[in-house]
């Protein structure tokens, strides 16, 4: 069993897990201001327009006003203040200039103008663009830098979900805050990746399984488990272009498992790769969660500093690790 451990979990840790998807941040808040900003318009419009609604379109927006979004929408607009400093306040006339013009070009029926005003309340509990509710919850001011509040307050998503065909294939399922973005690649060890702050922030995470095709229908056992989580084998396992910094033994749902950390360069040498990743075995499923982060250049801070800080956010989630029943 030990070679084709060896073997396999070899071929895990690639540079190819680090492949992201390019999300701009800037037009992730773009998108948000719009969204809000439209809306808070719309709702103006049809009660100047449509007077006899003016009661349940001032409920829905107080609904949405009282609602974590809005404070989410705060956050938005106070992160866009921050970036562009004085050139702000032209965006800011500017988006209001285009979301009247835009507004005032929509011919309101009453029909049409009632179910806006559901949509809104249905907004208000969460139900809305999911790239949008995203960057609303990872700018309120509660959540921005502390996951670990966003999902205390129930923002939070379970992967692979409940009952899907993943969830059998994989034997766990882990929680990420509802703010992360989830994306699948064309990767056979990956399940899915999940992204910080809406898909653009420094921290990755590659939820992976590895199913072992043992020799006549061999299963790996305890013993096997002890031998891969040895720090002298979670060295040898590594590619050759890996650099092993550190490993220790932790808990994955409750089984015997191992934390590795290691570092890598990308092929044509642009950036660097700093990993940690825990790591544990259920028979012959190889489960791990894969956190990482890309450096280009020189950091103001060493990256063993920012592993350090992201610890707790690693921790967090792999605390959520549980194993199918």
């Amino acid at each position: 069993m030990k070679p084709l451990l060896t073997l396999i979990f070899t071929l895990s840790l690639g540079i190819s897990a680090t492949t992201a998807q390019n999300v701009s941040w800037p037009s992730r808040l773009n998108e948000a201001y719009a969204f809000v900003l439209g809306q808070n318009m719309s709702l103006e419009a049809i009660i100047e327009k449509i007077p006899e609604l003016a009661p349940s379109a001032g409920k829905a927006s107080a609904a949405f006003d009282s609602s974590p979004y809005a404070k989410g929408f705060a956050g938005v607009r106070s992160t866009i203040e921050d970036e562009l400093g004085e050139g702000y306040t032209a965006y800011e006339k500017n988006m209001a200039k285009m979301m009247s013009e835009a507004v005032s070009t929509q011919k309101f029926t009453e029909a049409a103008a009632t179910t806006f005003i559901s949509e809104i309340e249905a907004r208000a509990r969460g139900n809305m663009d999911a790239e949008v509710k995203r960057t609303l919850l990872a700018t309120h001011p509660d959540f921005a830098g502390n996951p670990e509040a966003e999902m205390k307050q129930g923002f939070r998503q379970r992967f692979p979900a409940k009952g899907s065909p993943q969830a059998t294939k994989a034997g766990f399922s882990v929680t990420f805050p509802a703010s992360w973005r989830p994306w699948t690649q064309n990767d056979q060890y990956s399940l899915g990746l999940f992204r910080s702050q809406a898909g653009t922030g420094p921290i990755i995470c590659n939820v992976m399984l590895n199913e072992i095709k043992a020799p006549s229908g061999q299963i790996a056992t305890e013993n096997d488990l002890k031998w891969l989580l040895q720090e002298e084998n979670l060295k040898s396992i590594l590619p050759a272009e890996a650099t092993f910094i550190s490993s220790e033994p932790t808990k994955l749902g409750g089984a015997p498992a191992a934390i590795m950390s290691f570092e890598q360069l990308s092929p044509r040498g642009d950036f660097r790769v700093r990993s940690t990743q825990f790591m544990t075995m259920d028979g012959n499923k190889l489960q791990s969660l894969l956190f990482f982060f890309r450096v280009v250049g020189e950091p103001e801070k060493s990256l063993d500093q920012m592993e350090k800080e992201n610890l707790p956010t690693y921790q967090l989630i792999a605390d959520t690790f549980t194993r199918s029943k």
